[in-house]
């Protein structure tokens, strides 16, 4: 069983709990089989460190993509806290619902 230094070795400012490491091993498992899914653990087990732990991995092995977490507005300092915290992923922009509406993702033609 992989350990979090070498399944994430990005993520630092803590240590994530065996569960958690699981959770992150089955998220990077999905990924690596084209798969979805769906981390549904109960509040207050980790979730948010677990997918900026899978974040994490991606960027840890050179996939350095955009990546989208779309969460309610009451959980948002909470990401945005935790990113900061565990430092791997440094360039973190928050969007509110007002901003997304001025901004043109599509050139129109």
């Amino acid at each position: 069983m992989k350990e979090q230094s070498e399944l994430v070795p990005l993520l630092t400012g803590g240590k994530l709990k065996s569960y958690q490491l699981k959770g992150v091993k089955w998220l990077i498992s999905l990924w690596q089989n084209g798969l979805n899914g769906i981390l549904a653990d109960q509040m207050g087990l980790g979730k948010t460190i677990q997918t900026i732990g899978f974040l994490s991995h991606l960027k840890g092995n050179g996939l350095d993509g955009l990546y989208l977490v779309i969460a309610p507005l009451s959980t948002l300092s909470n990401w945005m806290n935790e990113i900061a915290r565990y430092g791997t992923l440094y360039h973190t922009c928050l969007f509110s619902v007002q901003a997304l509406r001025t901004i043109s993702f599509f050139p129109s033609s």
